[in-house]
């Protein structure tokens, strides 16, 4: 193999680690964006309606407001120690930046590689760049669960990832 292809090679190996990292963020980040909804809505409407129902004067309102407050306390002790909004950007804005060396990868690749003038030393330099920039991503991320693992594999398996994987090395 010549610098080229070696480079080519390197650069679309590269680029599909950030396809899965990408992936595998965006599968992490639903359950957390999900989680948000599904604590804060409930808890919105038992706020309101335990706000309501302390005016009222009907048998066991007091019960009934007592325990609305308990959920409510409950609910919001959950979402403040889990912080579900927090967890689900930081997974989202992880993906994107995955997404981002990804398409900067495919640039370089199908453009940069390319071209009849390359300097293959200065090319060489930008990969060792994109590299360290996905390093420092895989560092940077919080815990991926197994199951968004397999979320993010089935997906691109069944091609249904935002990210589109276009060309390999042989049709170059």
């Amino acid at each position: 193999m010549n610098t080229k292809e070696l480079l080519l090679k390197e650069a679309l190996s590269t680029q599909k680690k950030c396809l899965l990292a990408a992936e595998r963020q965006y599968a992490s980040e639903t359950p957390w964006y999900r989680l948000h909804f599904i604590l804060g809505i409930p808890t919105s409407i038992l706020a309101a309606s335990a706000g309501i129902l302390v005016f009222a004067a009907f048998k066991y309102s007091d019960i009934i407001v007592a325990s609305i407050s308990f959920l409510i306390a409950i609910l919001t002790a959950i979402q403040t120690f889990l912080h579900p909004d927090k967890r689900s950007n930081q997974h989202h804005h992880l993906a994107k930046e995955f997404e981002a060396l990804y398409h900067n990868l495919g640039f370089l690749a199908r453009v940069k590689l390319n071209n009849e003038n390359a300097n293959f030393i200065e090319l060489e330099k930008v990969l060792e760049g994109y590299i360290a920039k996905l390093n420092e991503l895989n560092n940077s991320s919080p815990a991926i669960t197994g199951k968004a693992y397999k979320v993010a594999d089935q997906n691109i398996d069944q091609g249904k990832t935002e990210v589109n994987v276009a060309f390999n090395i042989n049709e170059l």
